[in-house]
């Protein structure tokens, strides 16, 4: 474990942080540790949901692809079917 030395913050946000940590039944140093390793997970969960959506908006690009290519597929099978038809009289 790293040591961290904060200077200069304010009496208010220190008297604040102060109550907060006393309410959840921890000390100052608890109480800022955690909230502070909450703060860097929490990041690493954005970085990891940002990720995740560009996936998602590539994959839906591509499935759109991927349809209109069925599509397109399906229409030439089913105008070769009607060629078929008209000449084997079916």
């Amino acid at each position: 474990m790293s040591n961290l030395i904060l200077r200069d913050i304010n009496i208010s946000c220190l008297n604040r942080i102060d109550q907060l940590a006393k309410k959840s039944n921890q000390s100052r140093n608890s109480y800022l540790k955690n909230a502070i390793e909450n703060m860097a997970v929490h990041q690493n969960i954005l970085d990891i949901d940002m990720k995740y959506t560009e996936l998602c908006e590539k994959v839906f690009l591509v499935l759109q692809a991927n349809t209109k290519s069925l599509n397109q597929l399906i229409e030439s099978n089913n105008i070769m079917i009607n060629t078929l038809n008209k000449i084997t009289g079916g």
